[in-house]
Formats: structure tokens, C-alpha cells, sequence
């Protein structure tokens, strides 16, 4: 009795041995392929992000000396490379919403993001592949944030990785600068 309870306990130990040799296995197979595929396409990912960050800050400036316009607003007045908008006219307050200042630093991110990213020529070990920019801003009373659908395929050899959703923000006071134009 003794004799078969130590074989039993054998067997157990021995199986909870192979059964741990065989998920570490996996778990450092698993784990290397995914370092290896996500550490050659890192410069990219961060390359797009820093592209955001930047375009992010240069289209507040922008929007902001635009008096939240990104495109010439029609009652507006040419002034230092920069159209300053009429927010009064005919007795009447034409400031624009928030919504329509968001649509508008969408609109400038959508248009300069490929200005940064120049094709992703500095790339060119890569086949990248990549969709239409889509920015969805929100603009806050300490920052601002942007949400941006752009989906991108890097193809390096037989290693394919795809990134669909990028997001940045910066502190910003355009929320207040809005609400004191309001005023």
C-alpha cells in the first residue's frame, strides 16, 4: 500500500513538472515572438505619435490665432499671416460653437499629419501601408485631446503589425480663451 501511494505520488509530481515545463514553453515563446515583431516596428508607432503630438500643439496655436477658425472665416480681416475673425457684426454675436472650433482643429490635424509624416520615407526597410486620417478633438477646460483613427500596416519580411487608433493631448487654455471670447 505504502509502495503504490509513493508510485501515485511520483506520477503526480512528475506531471505537474511537464505541465509547467510545457506553459513556460509557451509562455516564452509566445513572449519572444511578440517582443521581437513589436520592438522592430516601435520607431514607426512612435514616429506617427510624435507627428500627432506636435500637429496637435502647432494646430491650437493656429486655431487659437485664428480665433478658432482653421479656414478663412467670411467675415474675417487679414492680419500677420493670420485671419482674425469678426465675432460681431450687424449687431449680431457670429462667435462659432466649440463644436465648430473641435471640426476645425480636426480639419487642420487631417490636413498636416502627412505633412509630418512625409510618407513614412524615412522608413523605406518597410512596406507600410496606411488608411485616411479621421481626428475626433474634445476640448476641455485644461487640455486638450484627440482621439485619431488612422490604421496603418507595417510589413517587414513575413512580420505583418497593424495599429488602428492613436490618441494625444496637451494642456491648453482654448477652452478658456473661447469662453472669455464669449464674453
Amino acid at each position: 500500500y505504502i509502495m503504490k501511494r509513493g508510485q501515485v505520488t511520483l506520477f503526480i509530481i512528475v506531471g505537474v513538472v511537464i505541465v509547467a515545463l510545457i506553459a513556460f514553453g509557451l509562455y516564452v515563446f509566445n513572449n519572444q515572438n511578440f517582443k521581437n515583431t513589436k520592438t522592430s516596428t516601435d520607431p514607426i508607432y512612435s514616429f506617427v505619435q510624435f507627428c500627432l503630438d506636435e500637429t496637435l500643439k502647432d494646430g491650437i496655436d493656429f486655431i487659437g490665432l485664428q480665433g478658432g477658425y482653421y479656414k478663412k472665416p467670411v467675415l474675417s480681416k487679414y492680419y500677420f499671416y493670420h485671419n482674425i475673425p469678426y465675432y460681431f457684426s450687424d449687431n449680431k454675436s457670429i462667435i462659432p460653437e466649440i463644436e465648430v472650433v473641435e471640426q476645425e482643429l480636426n480639419e487642420y490635424i487631417e490636413d498636416n499629419v502627412p505633412f509630418c509624416l512625409d510618407g513614412f520615407k524615412n522608413f523605406e526597410s518597410y512596406t507600410i501601408e496606411y488608411g485616411e486620417i479621421k481626428v475626433i478633438t474634445t476640448i476641455d477646460e485644461e487640455d486638450v485631446a484627440i482621439t485619431v483613427d488612422y490604421p496603418i500596416k507595417i510589413i517587414s519580411g513575413e512580420d505583418i503589425t497593424e495599429f488602428d487608433t492613436f490618441s494625444s493631448s496637451t494642456n491648453s487654455n482654448l477652452r478658456k480663451a473661447y469662453t472669455f471670447s464669449q464674453q
